[in-house]
């Protein structure tokens, strides 16, 4: 269930409640609304093209799934989004691969990042999951015309600017991908540079 709380309060374990969060599940779409005074945000999950209905109880969205030898089960879920006054609807795409801005930005870093080549399956299951992981904490840096990334300190608590883990995490992934420690000292120095003024 999603209560909208403050990044800071659910990483102190300190959740305050300010104003009401109301939950509805009707027509097989579970719509979570938060208002508090003119701040109003919601989020609606339905789920599409699943193989067993979803139904709700207790704060969870859940299917009953039995599966035979030899079959398979699928679902998709899709979400909208309702902030200060817009709606963000979904791609509606379920499984199929959909062409954006992001997913490019991703492939480009997959291209560039070091190929790791294994006769075990599983091991390059788990590198090229940790691309992608790497892939969505990037942070973008812009240099005299050029495109540099650096690594956020993470998600969800800080997808920011931070400079010891942003050092680390360059050293620590510079076989993998050397691009993070040319862009991170860059945007380390516009930072200060901006801090300064």
């Amino acid at each position: 269930m999603q209560n909208f709380a403050d990044i800071f309060d659910v990483k102190s374990k300190r959740i305050l409640t300010l104003g009401t969060t109301q939950t509805t599940w009707q027509q097989g779409v579970l719509t979570t609304e938060y208002r508090s005074g003119s701040f109003y945000r919601a989020i609606a999950t339905k789920p599409v093209n699943s193989s067993s209905p979803a139904r709700y109880a207790n704060s969870r969205l859940m299917f009953d799934v039995a599966i035979a030898p030899g079959e398979t089960w699928h679902t998709c879920v899709n979400f909208t989004v309702s902030a200060d006054g817009r709606v963000f609807v979904p791609l509606h795409t379920c499984s199929t691969p959909y062409d954006t801005e992001a997913v490019r930005e991703r492939d480009d870093f997959l291209q560039q990042a070091t190929n790791l080549e294994s006769s075990h399956a599983q091991v390059r299951e788990f590198y090229r999951q940790a691309l992608v992981d790497m892939a969505a904490l990037r942070i973008d840096v812009e240099h005299k015309g050029n495109q540099f990334w650096m690594p956020a300190a993470g998600i969800p608590w800080f997808m920011a600017v931070f400079g010891r883990d942003a050092i680390v995490a360059s050293l620590q992934s510079l076989a993998v991908y050397h691009g993070f420690a040319r862009g991170r000292p860059i945007k380390l120095a516009q930072v200060t540079s901006r801090t300064r003024r």
